[in-house]
């Protein structure tokens, strides 16, 4: 228990005496050191809108008092609230002024009774823009990238996702961050259902953006510059489609990101070595070589071709690769462009810090909350003929192989009549089999074109209600994981 936890009787009073706060002359606390991270937290804002969380009814422990205890917690790296009893809740509760530290049911009864009685969701946007205020490294350039949250649980059926960094298609839900260009996070986006980031984008992160985003011009400002941009987004291949390219343009809102599907290399000599700062300060060289490239959509019925034209910049690797970026940003050098684009790797860097110091992924509660069955997900029967399709496509591929290599037997003009009537029978039967292949692969074709690729997952699961284990309790915790 440590040094303390002396009030009992008043904790035993069930609300009806409030924590009183009594800083005293200390030789000895264990974790004094967190009080030096103090004025920090006040600055981030810990505590701004928390009297929203004020409950009705009497209660010994304050909101002040909660969120400073939860703050400290995560500084001393609790990943979870259980973990909290390894620590001495007397000495910490000393940092704070109380005998002791709330327990952990206190402290997961707190969270619930938080989340009734104000919208979390509303409160993390506030923290978010005033973040976004307050940094004057922010220059309008943010980050987007995806994270997914595995769920090992069988509690509830979690839609399933491929996971990069395993290398799998598991289940989890998936969290949308952005980020500052040192990886400063600013809010995030949960999502159990597998939209992709172009949806979530378009329909989450953008609509905020254009809210929170500070200093950004104004119509006159943009009708007068049509190379003047809002705010730019610099993301990674997920969110390339030239549609939504072109979306982002209209809107006038810059990005940055990667090219896809680039096959030819730049002459080496368009390279020119630049030494650049990145976002820390270091100096690195860079080869670099920038060209203008016109971007089409797909041609389809009823639907015109459009077309947005970008700078696209490549670096050269050591090892001879080409990256290609490509921008709508007209405002910012060659350089900065480049440095802007692999300062992406600051919010990966951010991902992998958080999963091990504050634990993102781990499950703040077992409360489980149903979603809208309005999503869709891959069809099973889609799934099933496709792989019929790739299988049969591939055997007729082999089989073609077979042919080719008899027709060119036929060029060896010491082929005796044995020989001559082993070569035909077997070309015979290799065209036989190409006949059947390419029978039973036009039939596959035909049925794929009636089934659709994705359904509705209330058509695939009628009877089953959907759960996700996402809720406002996860969140605000993750907002003083953001603080961090």
């Amino acid at each position: 228990m440590g040094k303390a936890c002396r009030n009992v009787a008043a904790r035993a009073s069930k609300g009806n005496t409030t924590c009183p706060v009594e800083f005293g002359d200390h030789v000895d606390l264990q974790y004094g050191g967190v009080l030096l991270t103090l004025p920090v937290l006040i600055a981030s804002g810990i505590l701004r809108g928390a009297s929203r969380f004020n409950l009705p009814k009497k209660v010994y422990y304050t909101v002040t008092q909660i969120f400073l205890s939860l703050a400290f917690m995560v500084m001393l790296r609790v990943k979870q609230l259980e973990q909290s009893k390894s620590l001495s809740c007397g000495e910490l509760g000393r940092c704070l002024g109380m005998d002791r530290t709330p327990c952990v049911q206190t402290l997961r009864n707190r969270l619930h009774a938080f989340t009734d009685v104000a919208d979390v969701g509303a409160w993390s946007l506030e923290l978010s823009r005033y973040w976004m205020a307050e940094d004057k490294d922010l220059n309008g350039v943010l980050y987007i990238d995806g994270h997914v949250n595995i769920y090992y649980g069988k509690s509830v059926e979690m839609p399933s996702r491929y996971v990069s960094r395993m290398r799998l298609c598991l289940s989890g839900s998936t969290d949308y961050w952005v980020n500052g260009a040192i990886g400063q996070p600013y809010f995030v986006v949960h999502k159990t259902e597998n939209e992709g980031m172009i949806k979530t984008l378009t329909n989450d992160i953008i609509p905020e953006l254009d809210k929170s985003v500070p200093n950004q011009p104004c119509a006159e400002e943009l009708e007068k510059n049509t190379l003047l941009h809002r705010y730019m987004i610099v993301f990674d291949r997920e969110g390339y489609s030239v549609p939504f390219l072109i979306a982002l343009k209209k809107k006038r809102i810059a990005f940055c990101t990667y090219r896809k599907h680039v096959k030819d290399k730049w002459d080496l000599n368009e390279f020119k070595e630049y030494t650049v700062k990145d976002i820390s300060g270091n100096e690195q060289t860079m080869k670099l070589a920038e060209r203008g490239a016109c971007l089409t959509t797909k041609k389809e019925k009823d639907k015109p071709v459009e077309v947005i034209w970008v700078r696209e910049i490549r670096k050269l690797c050591d090892n001879g690769h080409q990256t290609s970026i490509i921008t709508t940003n007209h405002a910012l050098s060659i350089t900065d462009i480049g440095v802007y684009m692999f300062a992406r790797w600051c919010q990966e860097n951010y991902f992998k810090y958080a999963v091990e110091s504050f634990g993102i992924d781990y499950l703040t509660s077992n409360v489980k909350n149903s979603i809208p069955n309005t999503y869709t997900i891959p069809n099973p029967d889609y799934i099933s003929i496709d792989k019929e399709h790739k299988s049969v496509s591939g055997k007729l591929a082999k089989q073609k192989e077979k042919l080719a290599e008899k027709v060119m037997q036929i060029d060896h003009p010491d082929l005796n009549d044995k020989q001559m009537k082993k070569y035909i029978n077997q070309k015979a039967e290799i065209l036989q089999n190409v006949e059947l292949y390419q029978n039973e692969l036009d039939s596959i074709k035909l049925k794929k074109k009636d089934i659709p690729k994705r359904i509705d997952v209330r058509d695939a699961k009628p009877e089953n209600k959907i759960l996700t284990t996402i809720n406002d309790q996860k969140q605000l915790m993750g907002c003083g994981n953001n603080m961090m």
